[in-house]
């Protein structure tokens, strides 16, 4: 894989974009960190109100300005960082656990068990997204878990769809036949055989999948149906700013920067590990 090669000091040309793909990368290392490290790094307590500062602009005590509580947008844009990469792992988790195996098992195995299992996800396709997601939303009670756990439910058929057509095409190869022949059961095949050559393909799918979970988390916490205050996220800040903004239109800018950011980020570091796939299919044919 010529991305991997350059990555670990090879001799090969570097791909296209590969470039942009290590700095996206080293880019959402710093986001992972920030959100880590997020109650050390804030300056101030983000919960905390001030209401002298109410829409108070950029200055020495308040470096991005103050919400209309008084509260003060870095800190707050600190924690909102990581309760936003929280929501891209749990709602991308929940998508795994439930599209992964199904799409596994049914690719597989193919025959009855392909047929019911494609059917029901084509009854959760035919639903639009997110009429689906806040009706589980509306049912389950707003909050991150539960709007996250309903954007999971939404996106896992896509994962379905990816892990059911590639198992079935290396469940077809001569290696499986083989593992067969040699006594190996199912289970064993799927997880030593399959699963490795499907996991490419994942990966690029997942990370295209994260930029809609931002988009998603931003879009429910914009509506109140996500997190809910005093805990802030990039979408709930988006929403708090956008009522002020004839008021503090600055506010409104650095969570909607970061939302792009993230965005963009996950969508370089998809491009990456799609050109790295196709890479790697050119050198196996």
């Amino acid at each position: 894989m010529a991305f991997r090669h350059w990555i670990r000091g090879g001799q090969d040309a570097r791909p296209p974009g590969s470039r942009a793909v290590v700095i996206a990368l080293i880019a959402l290392g710093v986001f992972v960190l920030i959100a880590l490290l997020a109650d050390v790094l804030a300056p101030q307590d983000p919960s905390v109100q001030d209401l002298a500062a109410r829409n108070r602009g950029p200055s020495g005590q308040y470096l991005l300005g103050a919400d209309l509580f008084g509260r003060d947008v870095l800190s707050r844009l600190l924690v909102g960082i990581r309760i936003s990469l929280l929501a891209v792992v749990i709602a991308f988790g929940v998508a795994v656990v439930i599209g992964v195996p199904i799409g596994l098992l049914s690719g597989y195995f193919g025959g009855v068990l392909d047929g019911i299992l494609s059917r029901l996800n084509d009854a959760i396709i035919a639903f639009p997204g997110l009429i689906l997601a806040l009706a589980i939303v509306s049912v389950a009670g707003p909050g991150l878990v539960n709007s996250m756990v309903a954007i999971g439910i939404v996106l896992s058929p896509r994962l379905y769809r990816l892990a059911r057509v590639e198992s079935a095409a290396v469940a077809r190869t001569t290696f499986v036949e083989a593992a067969r022949a040699d006594g190996c059961s199912p289970w064993m095949i799927i997880r030593r055989h399959v699963l490795p050559n499907v996991r490419g393909p994942l990966l690029v799918q997942g990370s295209f999948l994260m930029c809609v979970i931002v988009m998603a988390e931003a879009g429910l916490s914009f509506l109140g149906l996500g997190v809910q205050p005093p805990t802030p996220s990039l979408g709930s800040m988006l929403r708090e700013s956008f009522s002020q903004l004839s008021d503090s239109a600055f506010q409104i800018f650095p969570p909607a920067i970061l939302v792009v950011v993230l965005i963009y980020i996950f969508t370089i570091v998809g491009d990456g590990l799609q050109d790295a796939s196709q890479t790697k299919s050119r050198t196996a044919t």
